[in-house]
C-alpha cells in the first residue's frame, strides 16, 4: 500500500518533534491542511517537509494574509544536503502567488534564527517577559468581572493592536485545544462600566491564556491582551487564583524597551507592494522613494514610490532615492519600535504573532 502525501509528512514531522506523540495525533487531525502542506521528494524518497497555515493579519488598518509556516523538518539522514533551503525558497515563492502578504516562523531553538535569516526572515516579533513572584498582589477593581473567552473577544483585543494577527473563530478552537492539552486556563475579564456591545454583551477588556511549567512551579502566560492597565491587573488575578500564587511569568507586547526582551517569532515579507500601500494610506505625508532587492521573490525588485498616501511601483525613476535596502532589512524598519519610524520617516510598529500553534 502506497503513503499518501500526509502520511509522509506525518512520519518526518513525528520524527522531528517527538516529544508529544498525543499532540501530533492531534493536530494532524484537526489542523493539518493536505492543500496547504509542502512535501519533497528526492530520489523516490520523502525528504523535507513544511506545513503552511493561512492567518489574518490587520496591519494598519489592512487585513493581508499572512502564511505561518510549521513543523519545518527534515527526515533523518537527509539533513545537511540542501533539501530544507529549495523547499522553504518553493514555499515563499508559492505563498507569494497565491496572494500571501508576509510568511511568519517561530524557530524552534536558537540556531534557527540564523537558518532562516537567509531566507529574508527577520526577527521583529517580541515578548517583553514580566515576572511576578508568588508575593506579588495583583490589584482588582469592582467594575471588572471574570467572563468565558469567546473568539469574539479575542478578536476585538487583537483589533486594538495596529500590527498583529486576528485569529479565526476555528483558530480560536485550537487555541484552546493546545491550551489545554498543557494543562493551562483561559481567562478574560469584562468591563461593567463600558458601553455595552451590538449584542448586548459587555466587552472583553483582558484575556490571558496560561499553562504551568512542567519543570518548576512558575505559570508561564503565553499571552495576554488588556486594554489597560488595570485590566491586566485584574485578568492576571484570575490566573493567580486558578493556580494557586505560584510564581507567574507574563509574555507582553513590548510597550517600552525594556532589557528582558524574548525574541519569538521572525516575519518575511512576500509582497512588499501590499505592506508599502498599507503604510502609505495612513498618512497622507509620507514621502519615500524605496529600492527594493530580494533575491528569491523577483516580483518584489524594483522601485517604490509613496506619495499621498499611494503606493506605486516601477522599475526606473529620476526621482532621488530614500532608501536603499533588501527585503528583510525593509521589514526590520516597518516592524521596528515607532520612533525608528521617526528617524527614517515612515510609519513603524511592532508586530504582535501571540498564541501561534508552535
Amino acid at each position: 500500500m502506497t503513503d499518501t502525501k500526509k502520511d509522509k509528512i506525518y512520519a518526518i514531522f513525528n520524527q522531528a518533534f517527538s516529544d508529544d506523540p498525543v499532540w501530533n495525533d492531534w493536530y494532524f487531525s484537526n489542523v493539518y491542511d493536505d492543500a496547504e502542506a509542502m512535501l519533497l521528494d528526492h530520489d523516490g524518497k520523502a525528504v523535507s517537509s513544511l506545513l503552511v497555515e493561512p492567518y489574518c493579519f490587520r496591519y494598519l488598518g489592512s487585513d493581508l494574509r499572512l502564511a505561518y509556516l510549521s513543523g519545518v523538518a527534515t527526515a533523518r539522514g537527509q539533513r545537511g544536503r540542501g533539501y530544507m533551503s529549495a523547499l522553504l525558497q518553493d514555499a515563499l515563492r508559492r505563498c507569494h502567488d497565491r496572494g500571501y502578504a508576509l510568511a511568519a516562523v517561530v524557530p524552534a531553538a536558537d540556531h534557527l534564527y540564523f537558518f532562516y535569516d537567509k531566507f529574508g526572515f527577520t526577527t521583529v516579533v517580541y515578548v517583553d517577559c514580566e515576572r511576578y513572584t508568588s508575593l506579588h498582589t495583583f490589584a482588582t477593581e469592582p467594575r471588572f468581572t471574570p467572563v468565558d473567552p469567546t473568539a469574539a473577544g479575542l478578536q476585538r483585543l487583537e483589533s486594538g493592536h495596529p500590527a498583529s494577527v486576528i485569529h479565526s473563530d476555528g483558530q480560536f478552537d485550537h487555541i484552546l485545544a493546545d491550551n489545554a492539552h498543557d494543562r493551562g486556563v483561559a481567562v478574560a475579564i469584562a468591563d461593567n462600566h463600558a458601553p455595552r456591545l451590538a449584542d448586548g454583551s459587555l466587552p472583553t477588556v483582558a484575556m490571558a491564556f496560561a499553562v504551568p511549567s512542567a519543570h518548576s512551579d512558575t505559570v508561564t502566560v503565553r499571552a495576554m491582551w488588556a486594554e489597560s492597565a488595570e485590566a491586566a491587573e485584574a485578568v492576571l488575578s484570575l490566573v493567580r487564583d486558578r493556580f494557586h500564587d505560584r510564581p507567574i511569568e507574563v509574555w507582553a507586547q513590548p510597550v517600552n524597551p525594556r532589557t528582558r526582551l524574548r525574541a519569538r517569532a521572525m516575519l518575511r515579507i512576500l509582497d512588499a507592494h501590499a505592506l508599502l500601500s498599507a503604510m502609505a494610506a495612513t498618512d497622507r505625508r509620507i514621502e519615500q522613494v524605496i529600492q527594493l532587492h530580494d533575491k528569491i521573490i523577483p516580483a518584489n525588485n524594483g522601485i517604490y514610490i509613496i506619495r499621498d498616501g499611494r503606493c506605486t511601483r516601477t522599475d526606473s525613476t529620476m526621482r532621488h532615492i530614500t532608501l536603499d535596502v533588501d527585503i528583510s532589512v525593509l521589514a526590520t524598519i516597518l516592524f521596528s519600535a515607532p520612533k525608528v519610524g521617526h528617524t527614517f520617516g515612515i510609519r513603524t510598529e511592532r508586530p504582535a504573532l501571540p498564541l501561534m500553534l508552535d
